[in-house]
């Protein structure tokens, strides 16, 4: 909107004497900086009808008013910071040094208590004073009209007069308040040194520094905190302070404020608000307390008081860490005396039971409470009733048979072990320990579970948890060795069944080859554990339908390893020796075979197997191969032939046909059979030793006797494979001799 033009009260051509006579009263005004203020407010009133008057400090972006009067009425105190990179009038005023004027319709760039101030549908018109101190700006003086004045010239130099004598008489009244203050705070800080220094308990020099303080500070309430071992306790207080905040138990939040002064709003039951601080004060690297104040007056705790109380917080920090050093002194030499003697129940030999029993006899000594209970966890993951100290015996009786299954949300993951907690008891033990929740600690191995100790939770019992976790590192160490001794017992039964395992399993094997004239048998087997799956054997089964001059060879390989293996191995064998006293062809006695293993197992397991009956009439080899490794025939002259007829591995499928295949092995060559745990022997992941190099040697060793070539092989795979052994190994060579009529004895 259009505004009009605002006229001086009087004309500006004012006899010089009475502008002369005004700055000269504006300098006789006392030193307080408001009065002054006003003094020159009334001064400037005398020739423009101000509407808005603005009187205050400037420091580093902060501005805070003197006094600031609205129409007539005299506003309450603020304080305002203008943003980094913001530009202001007060910019402006730093870098012209002059007066300078503000136009609402052009400039807006006013603290925000001003703008809300203003109607938005008015136009602000005025003029804004520098109040230099030397080259600093340390105040402002701004005039506004809702009207614009006709001209401002005689304005600006009548009131430039003016504001020249209010400000140094306000530089001088602020230095006068600032000596008086600095006085002021240097007496407090001496007072409190001598008091805090003194040769009085520890409590009462700390009441009377407090009591100092609050005289000096009137209508101020403190308490100081101590914080250790993150817990927060008052040590002492003014009188009639009533803790209403909650700082007497630890606040995780205390860890994380620093220097600065934290503040924030409460309202206690008189519903009157309270501005209260809480200064945290660090000595030795940490915090050690937290000086609480509380200002119950409208007004609150001015900027000159916070730094003040600030300072004077530092002053208690060496009576707080020597209090902190002699309070630990204390529980140290009490806890460690109190863990040595729980160490020494815990530790005794005997029985675990009785010792665990008298550690928990010496806890609810040292807790004060009721009862403790401990349960051993399973392997099953059951809780099982353990030692428990407290219980009436008809009570006692119940908790022998209150096992519960442990679940993992009751333990979470970010429960550590060994570190007291709070549980909330499964149902059906509420009756047992009359109580929903309890204390607990729980004891684990790595990630196996081996207990949880329950104790009541009773009021105030968090603030000994280092003693009770100390209590609880000595059970957990007697459950772990009590659990190792166990575990070896267990390992040492399991070796001695698995050794007797491995010569039962042996017993199963051939003791010797076959001893056939022309002919020179060698075998090797290895397991790659105590017991393995591979096997081989010879037969001569009695057989109406069989060459009474022939012998049967078979070697398999049962899928897995371990004892598991080497019982379905067994059941093969068995059933193997059963069929071949009947059956006479290959195809049809692993066909036989196939499916008594599909009737008589409900296992995953299978088995590969391959099956030779050789002719020593006809010079024939009639085989079978249920997905075994293919046999290697090499000829005397290194050629090599894979006999890679097969079917489907024994035990999968039950109507599966095996057929039988023949092949001539003329004198001077050389069959081997062997389990994969030859091929696939590794170097490195995923680099195996393959049916190529098994050729090689087969190629470059034709001549050699079987033995012979079984250990070249055995030791060119070791070799390879760096002496690992993941698989069973199992090599059988048969090698057919020039000389026919040449003996071999039986390897």
């Amino acid at each position: 909107m259009m505004s009009k033009d605002s006229s001086p009260k009087s004309d500006y051509k004012v006899d010089l004497q009475y502008i002369a006579d005004l700055c000269s009263g504006l300098t006789t005004i006392p030193s307080d900086p408001e009065e002054i203020c006003e003094g020159l407010y009334l001064s400037c009133a005398q020739f423009l009808n101000i509407d808005i008057f603005l009187a205050g400090r400037y420091s580093q972006k902060r501005f805070s008013s003197l006094l600031w009067i609205c129409e007539g009425q005299k506003q309450p105190p603020f304080e305002t910071v203008f943003p980094a990179g913001c530009y202001s009038f007060l910019d402006r005023l730093l870098e012209t040094r002059v007066p300078q004027l503000f136009d609402s319709t052009k400039d807006d760039r006013l603290p925000e208590k001003l703008q809300n101030a203003v109607p938005a549908d008015r136009e602000l018109y005025g003029i804004v004073f520098p109040l230099f101190n030397g080259d600093r700006l340390w105040g402002t003086v701004a005039v506004f009209s809702f009207s614009r004045p006709a001209t401002w010239e005689p304005i600006i130099s009548i009131f430039s007069l003016l504001t020249t004598s209010a400000s140094g008489q306000l530089a001088g009244a602020f230095s006068l308040q600032e000596n008086q203050t600095l006085a002021f705070d240097k007496q407090i800080k001496r007072t409190l040194v001598q008091i805090l220094t003194s040769n009085s308990p520890m409590t009462d020099r700390l009441c009377w520094a407090l009591d100092f303080t609050a005289e000096m500070l009137p209508s101020m309430e403190l308490c100081l905190h101590q914080v250790q071992d993150q817990q927060t306790s008052p040590l002492a207080a003014t009188p009639g302070f009533t803790n209403s905040t909650g700082l007497d138990t630890y606040n995780p939040e205390l860890a994380h404020l620093t220097a600065a002064v934290r503040k924030i709003k409460v309202h206690p039951a008189s519903g009157d608000p309270i501005q209260q601080l809480c200064i945290p004060i660090s000595s030795a690297g940490g915090l050690t307390g937290i000086l609480e104040i509380r200002q119950p007056s409208p007004t609150g705790i001015k900027k000159g008081e916070k730094a003040l109380l600030t300072e004077l917080a530092g002053l208690f920090s060496f009576p707080l860490y020597e209090s902190s050093l002699q309070t630990r002194t204390e529980k140290q030499e009490w806890t460690t005396t109190v863990l040595s003697e729980v160490a020494k129940n815990a530790a005794r030999p005997g029985e675990t039971a009785d010792a665990l029993h008298a550690v928990l006899q010496l806890l609810i000594l040292l807790a004060g409470v009721d009862w403790a209970a401990l349960y051993i966890i399973d392997n099953s993951g059951m809780a099982v009733p353990g030692p428990v100290a407290g219980l009436e015996k008809q009570i006692r009786t119940i908790y022998e048979e209150s096992s519960w299954k442990l679940d993992v949300s009751d333990l979470s993951d970010t429960v550590d072990s060994g570190r007291i907690f709070l549980f909330h008891l499964p149902p059906g033990l509420t009756p047992i320990f009359n109580t929903r929740r309890t204390y607990a600690i729980a004891f684990r191995e790595d990630e196996t579970p081996l207990g949880i100790l329950l104790i009541p939770a009773v009021e105030n019992l968090m603030e000994r948890s280092a003693l009770f976790e100390g209590i609880g590192h000595q059970i957990q160490l007697r459950l772990s060795n009590a659990r190792l001794i166990e575990k070896t017992a267990s390992q040492r039964e399991m070796e001695r069944e698995l050794l007797l395992a491995r010569k039962i399993q042996e017993s199963f094997l051939p003791d010797q080859t076959p001893s056939v004239a022309g002919w020179d048998i060698s075998c090797s087997w290895q397991a790659a554990r105590q017991v393995g799956g591979d096997f081989y054997d010879f037969l001569q089964p009695p057989n109406i339908e069989r060459n009474a001059n022939s012998f049967d060879f078979i070697i398999a390989d049962v899928s897995g390893k371990g004892v598991p293996a080497a019982l379905y191995m067994a059941l093969s064998r068995t059933l193997l020796r059963y069929v071949a006293a009947t059956y006479s062809d290959p195809g049809i006695i692993l066909t036989r075979v196939n499916r008594f293993l599909i009737a008589n197992t409900n296992v995953d397991h299978f088995i590969s197997m391959f099956y030779g009956c050789w002719d020593l009439e006809q010079n024939i080899l009639h085989y079978a191969n249920a997905g075994h490794n293919p046999p290697i025939l090499a000829s005397p002259s290194g050629q090599c032939k894979i006999l890679d007829h097969h079917e489907m591995v024994l035990g999968i499928e039950e109507s599966i046909i095996y057929t039988s295949h023949s092949i001539q092995i003329p004198p001077g060559y050389l069959l081997m059979a062997y389990t994969d745990g030859i091929t696939e022997a590794e170097a490195s992941p995923g680099t195996f030793y393959g049916i190529n190099r098994l050729q090689q040697v087969c190629k470059t060793m034709n001549q050699c006797t079987s033995s012979d070539i079984i250990q070249k092989i055995r030791s060119d795979v070791d070799e390879f494979s760096n002496g690992h052994l993941s698989d069973d190994r199992t090599l059988i060579v048969l090698h057919r001799l020039v000389n026919e009529n040449a003996a071999v004895k039986p390897n």
